[in-house]
């Protein structure tokens, strides 16, 4: 059985600890951080280490915290203070607007030069220039949805150039295989291909989102994400150069 003296130096090295941290705290149920180490070394003497007893005292110690909670609650910021008002946004959202409108105009005609690359959609120069106004109305109706949906307040975006490939693809085979078709047969079979097959692309992305599934990304091989994502920049240089020069250019 331990002697008085043997808690006193038990005790004394517990305190001399709580001194190093910066003296005594008063915890907020009265007592010091000294009180503690005194009732902490008796119990650690007189009882195992690992025992009930123990356990229990450091349960309801550590559960009162060392320093006392403030009393008087922090202050929030004013909401006015975190949103602009009215009369600066709104002029900031129409020269946003204004500047992706520059910006994005001579992209999608890009685009839709690399999508209806094929010459059975340059026979007519009226149909093409429908193509074109299609795109760029597909562009508006892309940003109106994007900003109107987002959880992001200054959400600013476009179409991808991901998708080329594969529109571009889908629109050249069904030339190819409607070739002795009228034009106007041919220019509705695929405006409608391809616009069921983007919205069931993002029908699929949406599926994907809502049940948390984008991590199966994560399992595709590097080299494939990044052959693609070159394949697409080639595939943009042929049709840039082929728009440029009035030629059929392959790399």
């Amino acid at each position: 059985m331990p002697t008085d003296d043997d808690l006193n130096v038990v005790a004394s090295r517990h305190a001399s600890g709580a001194h190093a941290l910066g003296g005594y705290v008063r915890e907020a149920g009265g007592g010091t951080v000294g009180d503690y180490d005194m009732r902490a070394s008796a119990a650690y003497i007189r009882n195992p280490v690992g025992s009930p007893q123990l356990r229990g005292l450091q349960r309801r110690e550590l559960a009162v915290p060392l320093l006392g909670a403030t009393k008087a609650p922090v202050a929030a910021p004013a909401p006015a203070a975190l949103e602009e008002s009215g009369a600066t946004a709104a002029p900031k959202a129409i020269l946003y607007g204004f500047i992706n409108t520059i910006v994005v105009t001579p992209v999608m005609i890009g685009f839709c030069a690399i999508i209806f690359r094929h010459e059975a959609f340059h026979r007519d120069p009226t149909v093409y220039a429908q193509l074109v106004k299609l795109c760029l109305f597909s562009s508006a109706v892309h940003q109106a949805v994007f900003t109107a949906t987002s959880s992001l307040p200054f959400a600013i975006g476009q179409v991808q150039d991901a998708g080329l490939i594969f529109l571009s693809k889908m629109a050249c085979d069904l030339a190819n295989e409607m070739e002795h078709e009228p034009p106007e047969a041919l220019l509705s079979t695929v405006l409608v291909t391809l616009s069921a097959s983007t919205a069931l692309l993002g029908l699929a992305l949406v599926i994907t989102g809502k049940l948390q599934l984008a991590a199966l990304v994560q399992y595709l091989p590097l080299p494939v994400v990044g052959g693609y994502l070159a394949f697409i920049g080639l595939y943009c240089l042929e049709a840039g150069l082929s728009l440029m020069t009035g030629l059929e250019v392959e790399i």
